[in-house]
């Protein structure tokens, strides 16, 4: 899959419909997975959890810091539902005013999920992330019908795993009816380089094919219009598009990381985009310490792939 040169691209600018501005926040890096494809978590580590008391505050400061704007807070890991708490999460961020989602293996079991999420508000913000290597298939359906049901759901990526292809079509053709049910690309990852993605991995022309066929324009709360050099636009409405077309390539043009985007690592150190994760100086500040702070101008963008679904909507320009 050939990747477009930022030299051909002139802008990219994303609008979004019910929020302004966007925080990914990894609060462990610790997961029950050691899926062979990913490098968010390290088992090493110990969880790093803080009270609840702790995140609410960090979440209070959060809305300030983006001037009361609606913020989305995408609670991510490592695995984030080791949190014993995250449905009270998800609650606190929906009631300072802002929009909360949640990325989860949903491995947890049935009776401890049914209990969830009878605390959890009436909120469509539970992302499911089926990854084969691991899962028990039957419980897996068995818990996305139980958050279907119940209106929490809101989408199911189920990750492109060449090595049980079987079982990721098979995956995708149990949940389709949901019509929030996709098959994804796989990054190449990598935490000893300088970047924390360089590419997709390498699919046959029938995969790729097949996992387009899945796509759905899901992420109805955004809309990027890219603009070539020669004048051309397209519009896109989901994350996906970026990879199915190849752009993914934004050297040299000027990048507004920080300033509508932040990433939170599990100590509460922020960086201005998830790309920077392994650049030290890159550094914001911390949000438990509430010494964020805000660069006052885009920066150049040094990496030739950028994968990561938040960066890819952050404006850029040449």
């Amino acid at each position: 899959m050939l990747e477009k040169s930022s030299e051909e691209i002139k802008s990219v600018i994303t609008e979004f419909s019910n929020y302004q501005a966007e925080v990914e926040w990894d609060i462990t890096q610790r997961c029950n997975y050691s899926c062979s494809y990913c490098e968010s978590y390290n088992n090493t580590d110990p969880t790093q959890f803080r009270t609840l008391e702790e995140y609410s505050k960090a979440i209070e400061y959060i809305k300030t810091f983006f001037d009361n704007k609606n913020a989305r807070i995408d609670i991510l890991g490592g695995e984030p539902i080791l949190f014993k708490q995250w449905a009270e999460l998800l609650n606190k961020i929906h009631e300072v005013g802002l929009a909360p989602n949640l990325t989860t293996n949903l491995s947890l079991n049935f009776k401890t999920l049914e209990k969830k999420i009878t605390t959890l508000k009436p909120l469509r913000c539970i992302n499911v992330s089926w990854h084969t290597q691991f899962s028990d298939d039957e419980k897996m359906l068995k818990n996305i019908k139980l958050l279907y049901e119940s209106g929490h759901l809101r989408s199911i990526s189920v990750l492109g795993d060449k090595r049980y292809w079987d079982r990721v079509i098979k995956a995708y053709n149990d949940t389709k009816h949901t019509n929030i049910s996709e098959i994804s690309f796989i990054k190449d990852e990598s935490a000893g380089k300088k970047n924390i993605a360089n590419k997709l991995y390498e699919y046959s022309n029938e995969e790729v094919k097949y996992i387009r066929s899945t796509a759905l324009n899901h992420e109805k709360a955004s809309k990027t219009q890219i603009t070539y050099e020669n004048g051309q636009q397209e519009v896109f409405s989901s994350i996906q598009e970026f990879f199915e077309k190849g752009i993914t390539n934004f050297k040299g043009m000027k990048c507004e990381i920080g300033q509508l985007k932040l990433h939170i690592k599990q100590n509460g150190d922020v960086y201005p985009s998830a790309c920077f994760l392994n650049h030290p100086q890159a550094r914001l500040g911390n949000i438990f310490k509430e010494n964020v702070i805000r660069p006052n101008k885009p920066i150049t963008c040094p990496f030739s792939f950028c994968g990561c679904g938040s960066d890819l909507r952050i404006n850029k320009y040449v």
